[in-house]
């Protein structure tokens, strides 16, 4: 059994002690909920459709993946992977020449500017 000491910063609010996070998935009597990676892909040609977005990654559990941008030139795609598989999205040699991919940025609402 591991033993963690839990200590709290109270200047700066932070914890200095481990997390862990679960990577079992055989885990039958209980689930946890995977924590969501946001990526913008773009520079993809206009006949590209999410479909075929999700169907070239196959290696990656995609949860969502729809267009966010269409132009006259390239669409953009907004894609959402779990953060365990972020890195492989991220990868240079996954994405075929020209796309780009890049965390999505999500912009305050009017209100909260």
């Amino acid at each position: 059994m591991m033993d963690f000491k839990w200590s709290r910063n109270t200047k700066t609010g932070k914890n200095r002690g481990k997390s862990v996070v679960g990577g079992n998935k055989n885990c039958t009597s209980f689930q946890g909920v995977v924590k969501k990676s946001v990526f913008c892909v773009s520079r993809l040609a206009v006949d590209v459709e999410p479909m075929m977005v999700t169907d070239f990654l196959n290696c990656i559990t995609v949860f969502s993946c729809y267009k966010a941008k269409h132009s006259d030139y390239f669409n953009t795609m907004r894609l959402w992977v779990p953060t365990p598989d972020a890195k492989k999205v991220c990868s240079e040699e996954l994405w075929p020449y020209g796309v780009v991919v890049r965390p999505w940025v999500f912009k305050l609402s009017g209100n909260q500017q």
